[in-house]
């Protein structure tokens, strides 16, 4: 099965993930882990260094885990960022419309990298959500400046109280992973480390 996501074939990667997803891969590792966790808060890169077969990798990831969610009856938001000012939110409603993530997921902004916004929106729905044990997942090919000592300090002061966990999936054989090391819990590539994190936060 891995072969297909080690393709490097977008529609074979596409389809393991959604696979994996909806739980068809029997594997022993996913099998030990615990399943039906609490929510799961994306912050998905858009600049101008994502545009083409990265954004749609990383759009086929977003996809995946929102449908894992939905199965699972678990919260989904997704917060796509680019350049200052650039961000917009959606989160997973009751009656899901698959119509409105696709929408949500076609937009491409294709300029700068900030994602301090995000990040922070991020916290705000994590401190709303403490109780149920939410995890952040970054989708990003690294490149942008390291956050603010302040962010920093707000983050390891959610980890500490609220238990937070922070993922990051790099997004790119050559992207950039130092950004991400100063607040990740776990960073992982996408053509090797997609069926480990899924198995951690699905």
């Amino acid at each position: 099965e891995l072969v297909r996501w080690a393709s490097g074939n977008p529609a074979l990667q596409t389809d393991f993930l959604i696979r994996l997803a909806q739980g068809e891969l029997l594997h022993k590792k996913f099998e030990q882990e615990p399943q039906g966790r609490g929510p799961i808060i994306i912050c998905r890169d858009e600049s101008g260094s994502m545009e083409g077969s990265k954004h749609a990798l990383a759009v086929a990831i977003e996809w995946a885990l929102a449908e894992a969610c939905r199965r699972e009856g678990r919260g989904f938001t997704s917060i796509c960022f680019s350049g200052p000012g650039q961000m917009r939110e959606w989160t997973m409603p009751d009656h899901y419309d698959p119509e409105q993530l696709i929408a949500h997921l076609s937009v491409f902004y294709g300029e700068g990298t900030e994602p301090e916004q995000a990040i922070k929106r991020a916290l705000d729905i994590a401190t709303e959500k403490q109780n149920q044990g939410p995890d952040i997942l970054i989708l990003t090919d690294g490149y942008h400046t390291p956050l603010s000592s302040d962010l920093l300090n707000r983050i390891r002061n959610a980890k500490t109280h609220l238990g937070l966990r922070i993922y990051v999936v790099v997004i790119s054989d050559t992207g950039n992973v130092d950004t991400a090391r100063d607040y990740a819990d776990s960073i992982y590539r996408a053509s090797t480390g997609i069926p480990d994190l899924f198995s951690k936060i699905i």
